[in-house]
């Protein structure tokens, strides 16, 4: 049974969920950390801490004593699990009219990141707000860049990975380019909107990735809501889902606008700008 290590009252109507995943290590987290302290936001809200991946309580020690100076509430999840099933577990513990959920490695860049996001997330037409998306499609990627597998795989597997079956397959999971969604990294949305998101079993890996880019991902379920999707940007500005490439967020230009970051624009920083266009071509195609 999951554990409320520590718990207070609720002061806003807004749970700020993080989650930190044990393997990653504390400097991880103290990134994190570091990067919610120096950006204190004005809006209320409550800091709530999701412990995963942890062998026991007492290693989590080390990461509490990092946090004397923050009131927040904490959750110790005994069986590890995926991000979103934590981010799930969080909700069904804490009641909370609007959630925002930040991943193990989101890092924190503007003051007022909670405010824009909310500003948005409040609107009666807006489902879904995110500070990144992406147009990629697991199926196109796999016709058009990965299905030839490595010569040096074995042959059964080569078969396999290559065959018609197999792109039978990831059609069924994925929908083709343009394949609309906001990445699950950092997102806001209305408690009483997430509890009418179906979701299956979350087991692997694969299983959170068709949530957040499946043919019945999070970002799917909300337009069939009649409900909007937006990327919001360090410029406090919204974007629908038709000029998300002109963000300037994720897996563009030098990704300026962002409000938050994680692994994978960090990766997209980092890369020369040969990876850089094939990134960008992988996120956005020609739409940039």
């Amino acid at each position: 049974m999951n554990k409320i290590i520590k718990l207070i009252q609720p002061r806003a109507n807004i749970g700020v969920v993080h989650l930190i995943w044990g393997p990653l290590g504390i400097k991880t987290f103290n990134a994190f950390l570091q990067s919610y302290s120096n950006n204190p936001v004005g809006l209320k809200h409550d800091l709530i801490l999701v412990f995963n991946g942890f062998s026991s309580e007492k290693d989590t020690l080390e990461y509490k004593s990092l946090l004397k100076h923050l009131r927040y509430s904490s959750l110790f999840i005994k069986k590890p699990g995926l991000d979103i099933v934590s981010y799930y577990i969080a909700a069904n513990t804490f009641c909370y009219d609007y959630y925002c959920f930040l991943n193990s490695y989101s890092v924190i860049i503007d003051k007022d990141w909670l405010t824009k996001l909310h500003h948005y997330a409040t609107r009666d037409h807006v489902g879904l707000v995110g500070a990144t998306a992406s147009y990629e499609s697991v199926y196109s990627d796999f016709v058009n860049n990965h299905r030839f597998s490595s010569a040096e795989a074995p042959l059964y597997r080569r078969i396999i990975r290559d065959s018609y079956f197999n792109r039978i397959r990831h059609l069924y999971y994925y929908h083709p380019f343009p394949n609309y969604h906001i990445r699950t990294n950092a997102f806001m949305i209305k408690g009483q909107i997430l509890k009418r998101i179906k979701h299956k079993t979350m087991r692997l890996r694969i299983d959170t990735s068709r949530f957040e880019n499946g043919r019945i991902s999070l970002t799917r379920q909300i337009f069939k809501m009649q409900l909007d999707v937006l990327v919001v940007g360090k410029d406090g500005k919204a974007y629908q889902k038709e000029d998300w490439p002109k963000s300037n967020t994720f897996w563009q230009n030098n990704q300026e606008n962002l409000l938050i970051t994680d692994n994978q624009t960090d990766k997209y920083s980092k890369a020369n700008n040969e990876k850089k266009m094939f990134l960008s071509r992988l996120a956005w195609g020609d739409a940039r």
